[in-house]
This record gives structure tokens, C-alpha cells and sequence, in this order.
């Protein structure tokens, strides 16, 4: 039994594959020919899709292969899976329309307040100053700008925190960050 965006194809792979197929070759005749269209899978069918889409769009209008992450936890004994794919294709590359999804960020400008450290070329980093954050001083060069993240699990979540051994210690997953 093959699972698929929570469903369940009884029939295995090839009921899947087909159903998927007659949806594609749809959505490729009702597309523009600047259109794109974007499949999410999992690693598990991955492949078999790429497959069906280089047949369906023509293995030249892929145009890349996007991973995000769907959660933070481990749950298995090996390495676990961690993200899920989207698959994008054009109709027609050579007329395929693309907007940049991030603008970039200068010191002290919109979006930048976060981005309080500088990073020298040899590796040192320090604190910005406040007239490198409101750009009457330059950056060095060979610097670069960077904001830190915790690194504190958001909590324990049903079946998905599971205890970890490091050095011999282990390390349980608490209730909450606080």
C-alpha cells in the first residue's frame, strides 16, 4: 500500500502513478506557455514523479528541485526524514516567468534589524557599531553581517520527541523551552 498526501492507493504505485499522470497531462494543456507548475512529494515517491513529469513536461522544462523542512524532530533509528520536496516544472522554459522571493537586505534598512554581528575575514566576530548599522561607517572588507537563532526545541511533541544518548548522557526533550 503506497500513502500519498494522506491518502491510501490500495491498488499500489501504478493505481497512483496513473491518476497522477491524467492530472498532469491536464495541467500541462491548461497552463500558459510561461506556466509552472509545483508537485509536493515525499522522498519516497519521489523519483517515480520526476519520472512522470520528465515525460509528461519534457526532462529540459524541469527547473529545480525545492526541499523544506516539515519538522525538526527524529524519530527514527537512523537518520530521519526531515523535509518533503516540491517539484517544479514549466510548460516551456525558454517563456518561463520567475520573481526572486527574497529582496536583498541591507545593514540597518527594512527587514535588517535583526542582523546585529559582523563577521571579519579571519573569522572574528563582533557586535556591529551603531554607525556601521546606520551605514556613516563601512563594513570591512571581506566582512559579513549575520544574526544569531536559538537553537532551543519549541517542546516535547507527541510521538515525534524522542529521548537522545551524547557522551554517554541522556538527554530528554522538556515540556517547554521556558
Amino acid at each position: 500500500m503506497i500513502k500519498a498526501f494522506r491518502d491510501t492507493w490500495e491498488l499500489g504505485i501504478h493505481s497512483y502513478l496513473t491518476y497522477l499522470r491524467d492530472r498532469l497531462i491536464l495541467a500541462r494543456n491548461l497552463l500558459s506557455e510561461s506556466g509552472s507548475i509545483f508537485v509536493q512529494i515525499s522522498d519516497e515517491n519521489l523519483h517515480h514523479v520526476r519520472e512522470l513529469m520528465d515525460e509528461i513536461f519534457g526532462n529540459e522544462n524541469f527547473v529545480c528541485l525545492i526541499a523544506f523542512r516539515k519538522t525538526g524532530g527524529s524519530t527514527k533509528e537512523t537518520l530521519s526524514t526531515t523535509v518533503d520536496f516540491i517539484v517544479w516544472y514549466s510548460k516551456d522554459i525558454s517563456k518561463i516567468k520567475f520573481r526572486p522571493l527574497f529582496t536583498e537586505k541591507v545593514v540597518g534598512g527594512v527587514g535588517s534589524q535583526e542582523y546585529k554581528f559582523v563577521q571579519m575575514g579571519n573569522g572574528y566576530r563582533r557586535r556591529l557599531s551603531e554607525d556601521e548599522i546606520s551605514g556613516t561607517s563601512p563594513l570591512p572588507d571581506g566582512s559579513r553581517v549575520f544574526t544569531t537563532a536559538s537553537v532551543v526545541s519549541d517542546g516535547a511533541r507527541a510521538n515525534t520527541s524522542v529521548p537522545f544518548e551524547f557522551n554517554g548522557f541522556t538527554f530528554d526533550i522538556p515540556g517547554n523551552k521556558n
